[in-house]
């Protein structure tokens, strides 16, 4: 289980776009964003290793709060046009992690740990797409994975 939340809830370290407002400048939105995405890792690496079904459930619980509260920080952001396809696309596979999460909580709420850790190693491939999307976004930190 040591794996499953870091591969969840790395491409979930930030996302959202669409302030509304004046876009960023480049350096701007990279400060403002990795700061968001550090608080992030800060929260989720302090988060305890889960052991059985019940912690495993409580922890991925805690973790999409997380997740969805930078999600709402960085949702106050406007990328600059520079950074706004890649950000979106991050974005999508943050929200992809997010469900995946999701799925993740519900099988080991059923004590169903072999399901759970099945829909876990499918967030691998979101992972990565998503910390591509953030690198080329310019969110280096965001970029990085989770270190359990």
């Amino acid at each position: 289980m040591r794996r499953a939340v870091p591969l969840l809830v790395a491409a979930a370290l930030a996302a959202g776009c669409g302030g509304g407002g004046t876009p960023l400048s480049r350096p701007e939105f990279a400060a403002q964003g990795n700061a968001i995405c550090r608080d992030l890792y800060r929260k989720l690496e302090a988060m305890p290793e889960p052991r059985d079904g019940d912690s495993l459930a409580s922890t991925m619980e805690k973790a999409r709060g997380h997740t969805e509260d930078a999600i709402d920080a960085l949702d106050d952001l406007e990328p600059p046009e520079t950074a706004k396809a890649s950000f979106e696309v991050f974005l999508a596979r943050v929200r992809d992690e997010l469900a995946l999460m999701e799925d993740v909580q519900d099988a080991a709420e059923e004590n169903d740990l072999p399901k759970a850790l099945r829909k876990a190693n499918r967030g691998t491939r979101l992972d990565e797409q998503a910390s591509a999307a953030a690198a080329k976004a310019g969110l280096k930190v965001c970029a990085r994975t989770a270190r359990r």
